[in-house]
């Protein structure tokens, strides 16, 4: 279709920037997951259940000794209730997997130390060699500080894919200047980091997680080296996001200069608002020219049409005043304060469509598109939930219904 630019699902990107990266600890991971997997067994599951259940206060110290008050984690008293802690496994085609999992390992930390412990005194034969094989496959204290500073980095690539990802609010306008916060966040300390080329032969991560699949100087049950590896990790991280955002002026900046809560762009330098203004002006114009050729076919009266008889006016509506156009509505625009983070902008735009007529048309157009595909991703998983082997024989106008049931419960 001419005319229409493509944008690329930013939630993939994310995703796929962050195989990239991970590669120098490609060992280190497999490593982690094999951890995971070993308490994945539903024995080994009641065992760490009980230990929290012995031991409900294990990790306190460890996990907020270093957080400021008021941002500790909430904890569960498991001897008072059903709820306990399981690990979560790491699954290659799940957004934000390796952060869930290693967030939640490191939480329950202490309680694997302190399982392993047990299980070491034990005189059951059982629990002795369960003892052994957790001795084996358990990672040191370098490669548990790594990992911690792993998903510190990793936070932010998830905290952006769950904003980016949501459908029942603008996305669009936030896209560039999460992603701007993403690549400071990710970039090198040494400027020698920063233009390192990026090998595509190497692959994602996820696709070489498994044992078989490490190279023959990798071996499993050797510790990893950690030092230096995290700089690596981060440097190539930035690099495949500068590789997949090169830049993020101009035209990505379009939808944020439309959006009134941050039309300043004061999260920019001057020159890219300098240049985002004029390309918005060029837009404004190209806008204008449409409006008023479909304004003056609009007005153009058909043939088979009866010519109307025009009504004289009476005196109240000749002393009404007729809606205001602003005649310059780009400087009018600017001159307006932003609007809170939490109001609508597309209903501030509903509202002063009349003042905005070409603006409030470009603001459609821009701030409707969503920075990922996740809405449409649930929708289908929603389907394929629904409409299951059992479920063949299910009508399409029913189908149909109960899709349209779930996805606006909320709005009935």
């Amino acid at each position: 279709m001419d005319g229409i630019e493509w944008q690329g699902c930013t939630a993939h990107t994310l995703q796929l920037v962050i195989g990239k990266g991970l590669v120098p600890v490609k060992k280190l991971i497999v490593r982690v997951k094999r951890l995971i997997d070993f308490f994945m067994r539903p024995k080994q599951s009641e065992r760490l259940e009980d230990i929290q259940k012995k031991y409900p206060n294990a990790n306190r110290l460890d996990n907020n000794e270093n957080l400021a008050e008021g941002e500790q984690e909430e904890y569960i008293d498991a001897r008072g209730t059903a709820k306990y802690l399981q690990l979560i496994n790491d699954v290659a085609t799940r957004w934000n997997s390796s952060y869930l999992a290693w967030s939640r390992l490191i939480y329950l930390k202490e309680w694997i130390k302190i399982l392993l412990n047990t299980l070491s005194i034990s005189t059951d034969l059982e629990s002795k060699k369960d003892a052994k094989r957790l001795k084996q496959i358990m990672i040191t204290d370098h490669e548990w500080d790594l990992i911690a500073d792993l998903k510190e980095i990793l936070s932010t690539f998830a905290d952006a894919t769950e904003e980016l990802g949501g459908s029942k609010y603008i996305t669009n306008s936030i896209r560039t200047r999460m992603l701007m916060e993403v690549i400071e966040t990710v970039k090198p300390n040494s400027p020698n980091n920063e233009n390192s080329v990026v090998d595509e032969r190497e692959g994602n991560v996820f696709e070489v997680v498994e044992e078989q699949n490490l190279t023959s100087n990798d071996d499993i049950n050797e510790p990893v080296i950690t030092f230096g590896l995290l700089d690596e990790v981060k440097s190539r991280l930035y690099n495949n996001m500068k590789k997949y955002y090169p830049t993020l002026t101009t035209e990505p900046l379009i939808p944020s200069v439309l959006d009134p809560r941050f039309k300043s762009l004061d999260f920019t330098s001057k020159n890219q608002q300098s240049n985002t203004k004029q390309r918005l002006n060029e837009l404004f114009v190209n806008e204008k020219e449409k409006y008023q050729r479909e304004i003056s076919v609009s007005d153009l009266p058909k043939r088979s049409q009866v010519k109307p008889i025009k009504r004289k006016k009476s005196l109240m509506e000749r002393l009404a005043k007729d809606t205001t156009v602003t005649l310059d509505e780009i400087a009018e625009y600017y001159k307006l304060p932003e609007i809170p983070l939490s109001s609508d902008p597309l209903a501030w735009w509903s509202e002063k469509k009349d003042s905005f007529p070409i603006l409030s048309r470009l603001a459609r157009k821009y701030l409707a598109v969503s920075a990922t595909s996740t809405a449409s991703e649930r929708l289908f998983s929603d389907a394929g939930n629904l409409l299951t082997n059992k479920r063949t024989r299910m009508k399409p106008q029913l189908f149909k219904r109960i899709m349209f049931l779930k996805r606006n419960a909320g709005s009935i």
